[in-house]
């Protein structure tokens, strides 16, 4: 049984991979992609912290175990799949999935996997497929559900977007990586303040990708008109990033800061 859902993202585990596209209004969006793998207390603690500690010899130790007992062992298979994609090895990773698959074809989180390997492999369209596949099972699952809404938002189609990510940010546990695309989100459908409470919330801002952080800055400048503020996010930007793309934004939108009275 299914019991506890830990997610495994680019945050910890450089589980993910990002696609970075520029708005016609100058924002930009990354989208990242969360794996997900499940365990129930006590019997999978040793699984679960092999796993998170991305050991070879530990992880191949406790997938060996399960699998002895079970060659279809579904969260056996899962954790090995993911070790498989943290490790960059996509292909035995999909050879996994796919014998997990092959015993479980309705399983939400294997879906969900199958999903974060494509994107991975660079198949997006094949990746929303399985997402909305995952979903098509699960209608509240955490992770396909910030996917879909990432990828809306991703093309422009935030009004979409928005129930989406309003969903994966209160359930998926993870503000860090869910709320800069639900902020954006926010800020294209003309809701400044909804924006500007993300992330404010905890210090967001100060703990997110220069692109976020841009995006931020963007708000306080056309939205919200905050000199001081914007003015306070770019400095902050420009000692962080060296990258020349990002830089350049950076002096575009303090000159624009610095022409709010």
């Amino acid at each position: 049984m299914l019991m506890r859902v830990l997610v495994l993202n680019i945050l910890i585990f450089v589980m993910a991979c990002s696609s970075s596209g520029v708005k016609g209004n100058g924002a930009s969006t990354k989208v990242n992609v969360a794996a997900d793998k499940t365990s129930t207390p006590i019997i999978e603690e040793d699984l679960s912290r092999a796993l998170s500690s991305g050991q070879e010899a530990r992880v191949q130790k406790e997938v060996s175990l399960r699998l002895a007992r079970d060659p279809n062992d579904i969260i056996a298979l899962n954790a090995l799949a993911v070790h498989m994609m943290k490790t960059k090895r996509l292909d035995m990773a999909e050879i996994i999935l796919a014998r997990a698959l092959s015993a479980s074809p309705k399983n939400a989180s294997l879906l969900n996997n199958l999903g974060v390997l494509y994107w991975l492999q660079g198949k997006e369209k094949e990746a929303f497929s399985e997402w909305q596949r995952t979903l098509d099972i699960d209608d509240e699952h955490p992770q396909a559900t910030f996917h879909i809404g990432a990828i809306l938002l991703k093309y422009g189609n935030w009004k979409s977007a928005v129930p989406l990510l309003e969903r994966a940010y209160a359930n998926l546990g993870q503000p860090k990586m869910v709320g800069p695309h639900l902020a954006e989100a926010y800020r294209l459908a003309k809701r400044p303040e909804n924006a500007n409470t993300i992330y404010e919330s905890g210090g967001l801002w100060e703990d997110v990708s220069p692109e976020a952080q841009l995006n931020f800055a963007l708000l306080l400048v056309t939205d919200l008109k905050d000199k001081t503020q914007a003015l306070s996010v770019l400095n902050k930007i420009r000692f962080s990033s060296r990258e020349p793309a990002i830089l350049k934004k950076v002096n575009d939108y303090k000159n624009r800061a610095k022409a709010l009275k």
